[in-house]
Order: structure tokens, then C-alpha cells, then sequence
């Protein structure tokens, strides 16, 4: 898993876990603009599967979440979230969000063991400033919290907002090489208050937080139900 060939029997181990993700800062939508063989004679064009040429340019258009930030909890069976967490620690390919081109930033597991990781993710782990400039919130707030968007894979509990179910086309049915296929996904979106004093303030760097609330992960007691 994460790095070997997947069979359908860890397919069905990635779909019995859960995520929850912190929408930090929802980012831009680029559209990279690419042509392919432009200006070369027929026989230099991009190649086709039948062994031919295109004849022509080759256009296509990419799509890319530009300065976006996201924070995900995942929960499931304690030995499923061990072999998880080995496996984005030492990963056996670079990881990739969408991409091969856009790789994760650091720190990309920020811990392992967390009892609680959606009380986590609503009390404790640093907040991303949602401006690319996080200078604008390092201002004095008067409010005591902020607006947070959340994406839920189950229907939420005990939260204060009222959830907007989505239904996306992304869940993982098989991924074999010539017939790759996904399913529908149910999810629900919130917003939720969270304490202002998890933005960045002063001059203590957002990623210098990250680093130490990750680095505590190390001197708590070791549970493998949940992991964040």
C-alpha cells in the first residue's frame, strides 16, 4: 500500500477508513495552457498509442489548487492507521497532491497517535493564515475565534452548523493499470468556530508551530486507534 502494487483487497482498506479535512485555506484554481509538436513537421508531432503521429499541435489545458492549505484526520482500525503512518513516513514513491509536479510541503505528518484527532483538528492544531501574505493576520483580532470550513466523510456530530451535503466522483473502485475506475463519495460541509489563537501571531512562523506541535507527538503516550 502507498508505494506497492494495490489490490482490491487494500482498496477496500483505504475506503474503511475516515477522513475529516480542515479547509485552512481554500486556494486559486490556475489553468495551465500547454501545446505539444506546434510548429514541427507531421512526422515530429506527439506520438499516438497506434504508433502514428498527431499530424498537429497537441492542446491541452491543466488544472492546479494554487496556495491552498488543508489539514487531514484519518480514523480506522488501529492496524490499518499503523501501516498508514509507516507508509507516509517512509513512502517508497515522492508523495503528490493531485500531481507528480506539486508535492506536499513540510511538515506533511504532523503525528502518528492522537486519540482524538477531530478534537484536534477543532482545538488544537495550528491554523494556516487563510491570506498567502499571513503578515495581514498577525494583527491584533478582537473576536475570540474564527470561521473554519470542514469537509466530513460521515455526518457530523455535536457541531454547532448545519452540514451541506456534496456527493463527489472519487472514491477508489480498482487501479489497474487499463481500467482504473472510482465510485461516488458522500461528504458534508460545515463551518466551524475555531479559537483565533491558533492563527499565527507575533513572529513565531506557521511552519515552526507545525514542527512542534508534530515534534510532541513524540513525548505522549503511544495508542493505535486514530492517528492525525
Amino acid at each position: 500500500m502507498l508505494g506497492n502494487p494495490i489490490q482490491s483487497g487494500q482498496v477496500n482498506a483505504l475506503i474503511a477508513t475516515n477522513l475529516t479535512v480542515r479547509v485552512d485555506r481554500p486556494g486559486t484554481l490556475l489553468i495551465d495552457y500547454h501545446t505539444v509538436g506546434g510548429g514541427q513537421p507531421a512526422h515530429l508531432t506527439a506520438a499516438t498509442s497506434g504508433g502514428k503521429n498527431k499530424g498537429a499541435a497537441v492542446v491541452t489545458r491543466r488544472q492546479y489548487l494554487a496556495d491552498a492549505a488543508f489539514v487531514v484526520a484519518v480514523t480506522g482500525p488501529g492496524d490499518q492507521i499503523t501501516e498508514l503512518a509507516a507508509a507516509l513516513t517512509h513512502p517508497h514513491w515522492a508523495p503528490y497532491l493531485g500531481r507528480r509536479s506539486c508535492p506536499p510541503d513540510e511538515p506533511f505528518l504532523l503525528r502518528t497517535d492522537v486519540d482524538d484527532p477531530i478534537t484536534e483538528l477543532l482545538t488544537t492544531v495550528p491554523l494556516t493564515s487563510p491570506h498567502t501574505d499571513d503578515r495581514r493576520t498577525r494583527a491584533p483580532v478582537s473576536r475570540p475565534d474564527t470561521s473554519v470550513d470542514f469537509l466530513w466523510e460521515r455526518p457530523p456530530s455535536g457541531q454547532s452548523t448545519t452540514a451541506t451535503p456534496l456527493t463527489v466522483q472519487d472514491r477508489p473502485v480498482t487501479f489497474a493499470q487499463h481500467g482504473r475506475s472510482h465510485g461516488k463519495r458522500h461528504l458534508y460541509r460545515t463551518t466551524e468556530q475555531l479559537p483565533a489563537g491558533l492563527l499565527p501571531r507575533g513572529d513565531r512562523a506557521l511552519h515552526d508551530r507545525l514542527i512542534d506541535y508534530a515534534a510532541a507527538d513524540a513525548e505522549r503516550p503511544q495508542s493505535t486507534e486514530y492517528t492525525a
